[in-house]
């Protein structure tokens, strides 16, 4: 599932590799839940497994540095969880605000790469076409934060707006009192 989501996005380069890897770890789980290949609680229980990885991985270094030094550090759990924390919070952001998902940019993003396949792209120049495919500037601000920060995102507070609730080891439950329990369920809902 992680590789065949590479195919619909753009071609990045080494340097942006979180954004790209993030986005195909994330979709890996919400995508395996969609058409039914694992439970939606199987899918929280391994983006929490994944993201605490990202998180054990230690903070060393700016989201950018991490991500441009990946293939000598062998960083990449590091890397692509952390990306796939971006992808998260990013998708919580933008359903909370109504002014979109993280879906439709990635369609928006998909589109906009098909119309130039020869080349690579920037994350910054992916995020500024979902903004403008979304009438926002919400995708932007954030990777401009994150690829700044040395601290990995803080996941938590968004489960807990989704009602997922850690339990014992990776096992979750679902809260669906939460403000965005709703947002948890679109975002695992087959098509």
């Amino acid at each position: 599932a992680h590789e065949f989501t590479h195919l619909l996005q753009p071609v990045f380069y080494d340097e942006d590799a979180w954004f790209g890897e993030g986005l195909a770890t994330y979709y890996q789980e919400v995508l395996r839940a969609r058409v039914g290949a694992i439970t939606p609680t199987q899918c929280w229980e391994d983006l929490l497994r994944g993201l605490r990885a990202g998180l054990a991985a230690g903070d060393r270094a700016t989201l950018a540095e991490e991500s441009a030094s990946m293939q000598r550090t062998r960083r990449y759990v590091r890397v692509y969880w952390w990306g796939a924390a971006f992808a998260l919070t990013l998708d919580v952001a933008l359903r909370r605000a109504g002014t979109g998902s993280l879906d439709a940019a990635a369609r928006a993003l998909h589109a906009a790469a098909a119309r130039t396949p020869e080349r690579a792209w920037r994350a910054t120049e992916a995020l500024r076409q979902m903004d403008e495919a979304l009438g926002t500037t919400a995708c932007s601000a954030m990777g401009r934060e994150a690829l700044a920060s040395r601290a990995y995102p803080d996941v938590m507070a968004p489960l807990r707006e989704l009602g997922v609730r850690a339990g014992d080891g990776d096992a979750v439950s679902f809260d669906d009192g939460a403000p965005l329990a709703a947002v948890r369920e679109a975002i695992t809902r087959r098509p």
